[in-house]
């Protein structure tokens, strides 16, 4: 019986710890972001249009030369609405969400599209 006991305890610790272990090595970016600035810059993308990069200290962390979720290679219109989009996925970081992502209904929302 005691072996039983200590075999289940013993499980139990190996599977938590095994837990603790694989959301760390999902989410990297959380760590790293806790000790460092978020940071966006637009980029140019193709046919005149705008992409951005989101930086976590000195490491591109997000490139994103597109629109996010709509076909194509071509990015935004106008610069601005690069910035406003990467400033709304920064939000969305500074509030934990790992990975983040925006869905059309967002980017209509804040008037980016």
């Amino acid at each position: 019986m005691k072996k039983q006991f200590i075999t289940v305890l013993l499980l139990c610790s190996l599977t938590f710890l095994n837990a603790q272990t694989a959301e760390k090595a999902a989410f990297p970016i959380i760590g790293i972001a806790q000790n460092n600035s978020i940071n966006a810059k637009t980029i140019p993308s193709i046919n005149a249009t705008w992409g951005y990069e989101i930086t976590v200290g000195n490491k591109i962390i997000i490139h994103q030369p597109n629109i996010p979720g709509m076909p194509g290679n071509e990015g935004f219109k106008t610069e601005k609405a690069a910035k406003k989009t990467a400033e709304f996925i920064i939000g969305k970081m500074n509030k934990g969400e790992m990975p983040p992502s925006i869905t059309l209904e967002e980017l209509k929302k804040i008037k980016t599209l």
